[in-house]
């Protein structure tokens, strides 16, 4: 059984470092996501949980895969392939990420 705890504490510092990584203030993403920047602030330290489609939206939003923000789905290959794709220009990340969510 998971911590949850411990799992909405990592979701929300993912969510963080993903927000970060586009430049985009937690106004801006709650703007995005339809939630007050207050929501966001709870959500990146864990005091927040979040609804299955939300994280689906969260993903969306931050072009980033949802295994990216679920630590409990990520394999080392997929961590991998974050770290690889991260390197890459954000056009680029945006195409990989839309062909991976199209194979599924």
């Amino acid at each position: 059984m998971i911590d949850q705890e411990s799992f909405y504490s990592e979701v929300g510092q993912r969510i963080k470092s993903a927000r970060l990584r586009r430049s985009m203030s937690q106004e801006q993403l709650g703007e995005r996501l339809g939630l007050s920047r207050a929501s966001i602030a709870n959500i990146e330290n864990g005091r927040q949980k979040l609804l299955a489609h939300m994280i689906v939206e969260v993903s969306e939003v931050l072009l980033v895969p949802v295994w990216e923000i679920l630590p409990s789905v990520v394999s080392s290959a997929e961590m991998e392939l974050e770290h690889q794709l991260g390197e890459l220009p954000e056009d680029q990340q945006a195409f990989v990420n839309s062909a991976l969510k199209t194979l599924g």
